[in-house]
């Protein structure tokens, strides 16, 4: 990959990696580390000569093992979530209801919030997220609806609905 292929590449996945990274890390200063790490793992592998959708799934198996790495690192159990603050001020219904989402999902296991984001928000297959997180695609079925339940529980009991 070239200077300009890697630009348009760069410029074409930055913010859904960035998005997902917040999202699972909730700590900025991580995420433009592990960011920027992924990038330069990105480029130092093989991922940088594939076609741009397996490029990008490989970008986010990169992520995904230096966020398992860093929970490592940091003492704490990858599978275990923690609660971010979100501070919201008076917004119409439907930014209330986006809030509210937010801090449920805040409050999931953190391989459930990554289960989640690249199933729904990236649009990955379960085969697709199994190569991701090196787990069978099964699991990810079982995963997967284990994370919607859970999601589903925390909706079902939060106050702000």
């Amino acid at each position: 990959m070239d200077e300009s292929q890697f630009k348009a590449f760069y410029d074409a996945t930055r913010h859904a990696l960035r998005a997902y990274l917040f999202r699972v890390l909730e700590i900025e200063a991580m995420v433009d580390d592990i960011s920027q790490e992924t990038y330069l793992r990105f480029l130092n592998s093989r991922g940088s000569h594939l076609p741009v959708p397996e490029a990008r799934k490989y970008l986010f198996t990169i992520a995904a093992n230096l966020v398992r790495d860093y929970w490592r690192r940091s003492g704490r159990e990858y599978y275990d979530g923690g609660v971010g603050e979100v501070h919201i001020a008076q917004h119409d219904d439907h930014t209330q209801r986006d809030f509210t989402v937010q801090r449920v999902l805040e409050k999931l296991p953190i391989k459930q919030r990554s289960l989640l984001w690249l199933a729904y928000v990236e649009g990955y297959s379960h085969r697709e997220i199994a190569e991701i997180h090196k787990v069978s695609e099964k699991s990810v079925r079982v995963l997967l609806s284990r994370a919607r339940n859970n999601m589903r529980n925390l909706l079902d009991t939060s106050e702000e609905l």
